[in-house]
């Protein structure tokens, strides 16, 4: 099952916003998002993708990489990265790279813009995360409670405490 988000950048009261299916929790989306999107430069490129199937430390691929490769094997399924010159696309994507509706399965382009604080309201992915370019961090809400929050270690590691 997809834990649904959305990954925001917000400049004074204009608000651009992708949708993102899997992985949205504070314990993979946010810790991606807090360790490896701290530029406000690196997540414009983010968020000109389009929405996302998954969000990976990487924008766009390397050439010699890895992809994940799924094996059957009898009744059972071998899954690993294997070494590949295949491009980065929707169905051989590579190790920790995005991957984006728009540019690697050829879907339309989609973004949602907004005057006011948040474009989505009420849509229905669990997280919402926001980069607001003047006090340069991440802002976090869950859907449960609403409030936006700053996206923080401590946070995170209190997420990592639940789950276990």
């Amino acid at each position: 099952m997809a834990t649904r988000s959305s990954i925001s950048i917000r400049k004074g009261n204009k608000v651009t916003s992708i949708y993102c299916h899997w992985d949205g929790c504070l314990t993979y989306n946010g810790v991606l998002l807090l360790n490896h999107y701290t530029k406000t430069s690196k997540i414009e490129k983010l968020i000109a993708l389009g929405s996302l199937s998954s969000l990976g430390k990487l924008i766009k691929p390397r050439k010699n990489t890895y992809y994940y490769k799924f094996n059957a094997f009898g009744n059972s399924m071998q899954r690993g990265y294997v070494k590949t010159d295949l491009p980065h696309t929707f169905d051989t994507p590579h190790r920790g790279v995005s991957n984006a509706y728009h540019r690697d399965s050829n879907e339309e382009l989609e973004q949602y813009h907004s005057d006011n604080y948040f474009p989505n309201e009420g849509a229905l992915q669990e997280y919402d995360y926001m980069w607001d370019v003047t006090l340069e961090c991440w802002f976090f809400r869950h859907y449960s409670d609403n409030q936006w929050q700053e996206l923080t270690e401590e946070i995170i590691e209190y997420a990592y405490y639940l789950e276990e």
